[in-house]
């Protein structure tokens, strides 16, 4: 495993190491085809039955494998070549998705496969994050989650807004599966090029199929002890699966908000909230900066604050709304300042997501043991699938009977909670340090 020699924490130092810049590129290319194939099998099942429970049915194939696979997905990149998993994933799922093809006309095997599919994934992911910092200086890690981060957003835009549909409406609704099949191909030869990034010997690949199928739980058990042993990782653990449970949320409140409280298309929420990618980016440039002024969990908290500020804002967007209108002597005029004003928010939204997000996964990687670095994020995805599933399923119902602002200001109250529970832990973790050092 080879690292570029430390230098200057910015994205520019970052990116001239290859062995990241491959790893960065084949995410950014292996996200956008995971998010084009899901949002063309999206439009598969609308067209074909119109109903919202296959839609249910097809996310909850897409889910569900990081509940039952992730636990031993994490603990296998724990003991084979990172490198391996990587390429063998991306290929798999290449595979997988020419298989689309031959089934397309059957909705049992359209959901076993996409299930198929998503099993792969839980391998993919976990890999990719343990990956980071065996390639990259301690020093640049929180530069180099921002970019992952920020590639994670942009993959989501370029993929359901841009990519699968102008394949499916250029090249028709079987090209699209062909074209994504080579993308992972050529995510599959970048990652190729990767240091093999092998588990250390006393953990080595003989055990590796002896792991997966008879110790998982205890492996599985060895990481909760760490998590429960070290307070910032599992207060970190709890701010990543948060964010990660927002952007679900977010995703799907926004056409809604758009609609129902700013008055206009569904369809314009991307544009309304496109300012939030803005302020993750923003985010990225400052935080090297910041991180050298303050505590990674001092910039945690000051995330959280700052997103639940926001979250009430957005909450209270009606409202906004109606003082605007009121007092500007139109209605056209009115609406035009609230729809700034909200993508201002969004801005800052972005920005709180990046404070909280970034230096979270930083301490994980940095305080987790390599060893145990695959098990430790398969965890962390597994909790925010599970977190994910009952907000999703209820919150959307919610919104209809209460509003979707009045679910928004609920959610910012969540994350003003975390944050005040995140200061207490702090000090109780600062007062713990000074009493161990008086007894030294």
């Amino acid at each position: 495993m080879s690292k570029v020699e430390d230098g200057p924490a910015g994205v520019q130092s970052v990116l001239r190491n290859r062995p990241f810049l491959r790893l960065w590129l084949a995410q950014a290319l292996s996200q956008t085809a995971q998010n084009s194939i899901f949002y063309a099998l999206m439009v598969f099942i609308e067209k074909e039955t119109g109903s919202s429970f296959h839609m249910s049915l097809l996310i909850l194939t897409a889910i569900l494998p990081s509940v039952t696979f992730g636990m031993a997905a994490g603990v296998f990149v724990d003991r084979w070549s990172k490198r391996t998993v990587l390429v063998t994933t991306n290929i798999l799922r290449g595979v997988a998705v020419l298989a689309f093809l031959l089934f397309e006309q059957t909705l049992g095997l359209i959901y076993l496969v996409n299930l198929i599919f998503s099993v792969i994934g839980q391998f993919f992911a976990p890999a990719e994050l343990s990956a980071i910092p065996c390639i990259v200086p301690r020093r640049q890690l929180i530069t180099a989650n921002g970019l992952f981060n920020l590639t994670f957003t942009g993959s989501q835009l370029a993929g359901f807004v841009i990519v699968a549909p102008l394949l499916i409406k250029w090249l028709g609704p079987d090209t699209p599966f062909l074209v994504i099949a080579f993308v992972f191909g050529l995510a599959a030869i970048l990652v190729s090029f990767l240091p093999s990034m092998d588990p250390p010997k006393r953990n080595g690949l003989a055990n590796a199929t002896r792991t997966i199928f008879s110790g998982t739980l205890s492996e599985f058990h060895d990481g909760w002890r760490l998590l429960r042993g070290d307070p910032k990782i599992s207060l970190s653990m709890v701010h990543l699966t948060l964010t990660g449970t927002l952007v679900f949320l977010m995703g799907m409140l926004a056409p809604g908000f758009s609609m129902r409280i700013m008055g206009v298309g569904a369809e314009d929420a991307v544009y309304i909230f496109a300012p939030a990618g803005i302020g993750v980016v923003i985010g990225i440039i400052v935080l090297p900066r910041l991180a050298t002024r303050w505590p990674k969990d001092r910039l945690v908290t000051i995330g959280l604050l700052v997103t639940a500020v926001t979250l009430f804002s957005l909450g209270a967007g009606g409202r906004i709304k109606e003082y605007l209108i009121l007092h500007a002597g139109s209605e056209a005029a009115g609406l035009a300042e609230a729809i700034t004003v909200v993508m201002a928010v969004a801005f800052v939204l972005g920005l709180g997501y990046a404070l909280v997000n970034i230096p979270a996964q930083t301490i994980v990687q940095e305080k987790v043991p390599e060893d145990m670095r695959g098990r430790i994020f398969a965890t962390q995805l597994v909790f925010g699938s599970v977190a994910s599933i009952l907000p999703l399923v209820f919150l959307g119902g919610l919104a209809d009977r209460i509003g979707v602002g009045l679910v928004i200001l609920i959610l910012g109250g969540v994350v003003l909670g975390v944050g005040v529970f995140s200061i207490q832990q702090a000090r109780k973790v600062a007062r713990r340090a000074v009493e161990e050092e008086a007894v030294r």
